[in-house]
């Protein structure tokens, strides 16, 4: 099974760190911004679709 987790904030993120999963952050305006995300996938402003191709949205295969 293959997963991809996306998370706003620093706890979430260290859940999903500890599980072994990927993490995408997109930081909330609700939680601090200037956590310590060392070891995400990607640390993006947004998940608005021009940032996809960064975490391998949509495969590759799919793109053909």
């Amino acid at each position: 099974m293959k997963a991809l987790i996306f998370e706003d904030s620093p706890v979430g993120f260290a859940a999903a760190r500890a599980a072994g999963i990927p993490v995408v952050i997109t930081p909330s305006d609700f939680g601090p911004r200037d956590s310590d995300f060392a070891g995400a996938l990607a640390v993006l402003p947004s998940l608005e679709p021009v940032y996809w191709p960064d975490f391998g949205f949509p495969p590759a295969e799919a793109q053909k």
